[in-house]
């Protein structure tokens, strides 16, 4: 009995050694398996390949091959002393340097338009430190200040692009974040020139730095749940991403017409107008109107007297056309006057708008289905413009301010498709 017991318990002992063995063997590969290793994948591919291999004769074969032109997904990608860096389980010695991020030249580019200002990036061999601490954001947009203090061009520069690089790579928008690159600084040349400047057509906006962090302070909510985050803040400190989008997201700096983009205006509209009375459930949208609405700029800015006189321009070439004066209204408004939400329950109002450029043309963007919209520019202000003629859900028509006379053959004509897209 007595060998039988010892024999008993050391069967016992030896399973038992085989369970802890096989747990910490288990436990081991589980660590070897949450080792992070960084990885990237691009629209436009992924590789920057040897220019004398994309042309056949003089034809240039792939003209995308410039990094600059294309839009990149990285993932595990970690932010060292202010740097980008890359961990990779190898290097250039195993993997040809066209096909990795050491082919992109050492830089990164942000998603906005300012496609000639880039983020430095390192490559390193081996995973990412498990001391290194991630964001707790799933998707984070490398993003760059332009004139983020403007409306419009926080839309067109910023958040637009960022939401057609997360739906090209059918990931959800809601729960991600900005990285911008500093705090509300500019860009290189135009940092000693405008940072500390007071901005000239509204006094109180303070410095151009100050109205840009009041203006995404107050923005930001419309689109992201998260405060952006600041590269020029994160200098001495370390910072992981799980998703990090980069490159040439922007719908200014492309400069070919990409009919798909339609798409995403749509989507993108659809999605701040139901964000909007979730956040601000006092916000109610108003009823469509049979109203033409006037965008003005503040008193004094570009385009003088004549923009100036506009309301009354309108006015009066509403009243040439008795088929449509006694139905129509025209109403006059200085779109900086009001807040965002404001500015947008405005534009859901109108069936025609009539614009100068700047964030009122854009704002159209938030306008109802079948709304016309005329833009008034001079012709350097309609290259910017150029992203109204994507949108699907309104009809864009264009005026140069030297050919004003036309104005009351265009109201005509966009009065006509209203009436038409609404039956009447």
């Amino acid at each position: 009995p007595k060998m039988t017991m010892l024999y008993f318990l050391a069967l016992v002992l030896s399973v038992v050694g085989s369970v802890v063995a096989k747990g910490k063997d288990s436990e081991h590969r589980q660590l070897a398996g949450s080792a992070k290793y960084s990885s990237f994948q691009c629209i436009g591919g992924s590789q920057v390949l040897d220019e004398n291999s994309m042309k056949q004769a003089s034809v240039t074969v792939f003209p995308l091959n410039d990094a600059a032109h294309r839009t990149c997904l990285f993932k595990n990608i970690c932010s060292e002393d202010g740097k980008l860096t890359y961990y990779s389980k190898y290097g250039s010695d195993k993997v040809p340097v066209e096909y990795i991020p050491d082919g992109f030249k050492g830089n990164l580019f942000h998603v906005a338009y300012l496609r000639a200002f880039t983020l430095p990036i390192q490559s390193k061999v081996g995973q990412i430190p498990s001391s290194h601490p991630f964001s707790p954001t799933d998707l984070t947009f490398l993003d760059s200040n332009s004139w983020s203090f403007n409306y419009g061009h926080y839309l067109i520069d910023n958040i637009i692009p960022a939401f057609m690089t997360a739906k090209i790579f059918n990931l959800p928008f809601a729960d991600s974040q900005q990285l911008f690159e500093n705090n509300c600084r500019l860009f290189s040349t135009l940092e000693p020139a405008f940072s500390d400047r007071i901005v000239t057509y509204n006094r109180s906006m303070g410095t151009y730095r100050q109205a840009c962090l009041a203006k995404l302070d107050g923005m930001y909510g419309h689109f992201f749940d998260k405060p952006p985050l600041y590269l020029d803040n994160m200098g001495s400190s370390t910072m992981c991403f799980k998703k990090l989008m980069v490159g040439q997201g922007s719908t200014f700096g492309l400069k070919s017409i990409d009919l798909s983009r339609g798409y995403f205006l749509k989507e993108f509209r659809d999605f701040v107008l139901q964000r909007l009375v979730k956040r601000l459930p006092h916000v109610v949208l108003p009823p469509q109107e049979d109203l033409i609405l006037v965008g003005m700029r503040t008193v004094g800015s570009a385009g003088g007297k004549v923009i100036n006189d506009l309301c009354e321009s309108v006015g009066a070439a509403l009243k040439s056309h008795s088929d449509f004066s006694a139905k129509y209204k025209v109403e006059c408004f200085v779109p900086s006057d009001l807040t965002f939400e404001d500015e947008i329950r405005q534009v859901q109002r109108a069936k025609v708008i009539v614009s100068v450029h700047g964030t009122i043309s854009y704002m159209s963007l938030f306008s109802r289905d079948g709304t016309q919209q005329i833009s008034i520019a001079n012709p350097k202000e309609l290259k910017e413009n150029q992203i109204l003629l994507y949108a699907t859900h309104f009809h864009t028509l264009y005026l140069t301010w030297d050919k004003m006379q036309r104005l009351p053959g265009l109201l005509y004509h966009s009065l006509s498709l209203s009436e038409e897209y609404h039956g009447n």
